[in-house]
């Protein structure tokens, strides 16, 4: 093989992510593949699809969640088409990750904004830094229990969250979110 070539996926898929979507995609691929129910994970799968996800975890054979790093690219018709693509019936859960809360504050607004999810109390208001996953998760969860309709609203973390994370920490977070429960 020639020099840069490697049999592997690539460090990185999206130019304007480099280190830091890296960083988040191997955080949550090393908090998830510890946990006794995932019994596989296929980092940057190779799947013939413009929507795939950075992980896929499995569960004995059966697609237990997929997980999507997005980071403040400003590509925000990939955040659109990647959430309303798995917004499809049967299409399984997504665990999103974000580099900082405010990233996540602003992926969730902006699909409120242009009209993609209506959430349980509308738009995140305040002080983006002060919105913690636990309490986004809360009103992602009320508005996929309460509307029914909305598949991609599953979960989401932060990287930093992933990298600190002990496995109990994992498993209540997928638990929460009926991941672990669903295959």
């Amino acid at each position: 093989m020639g020099l840069g070539r490697t049999p592997t996926p690539p460090i990185f898929r999206d130019g304007s992510e480099l280190l830091e979507h890296r960083k988040g995609t191997m955080a949550a691929a090393n908090v998830f593949s510890r946990l006794e129910r995932c019994t596989g994970i296929d980092v940057y799968p190779r799947v013939n699809l413009p929507q795939r996800p950075d992980l896929r975890l499995w569960s004995n054979g059966n697609q237990l969640a997929r997980v999507e790093v997005l980071t403040a690219h400003r590509n925000t018709e990939s955040w659109e088409s990647k959430f309303e693509h798995w917004s499809q019936p049967k299409a399984g859960p997504t665990i999103w990750v974000f580099p900082n809360r405010q990233t996540m504050i602003r992926f969730w607004n902006h699909l409120v904004t242009h009209g993609f999810v209506e959430l349980d109390g509308g738009r995140f208001g305040g002080n983006e830094k002060n919105w913690a996953p636990k309490r986004v998760n809360d009103r992602l969860h009320r508005t996929s229990e309460g509307a029914g309709k909305y598949n991609s609203i599953d979960a989401c973390w932060t990287i930093a969250g992933l990298i600190e994370a002990s496995l109990v920490d994992a498993f209540e977070f997928l638990k929460r979110s009926n991941i672990i429960l669903r295959s």
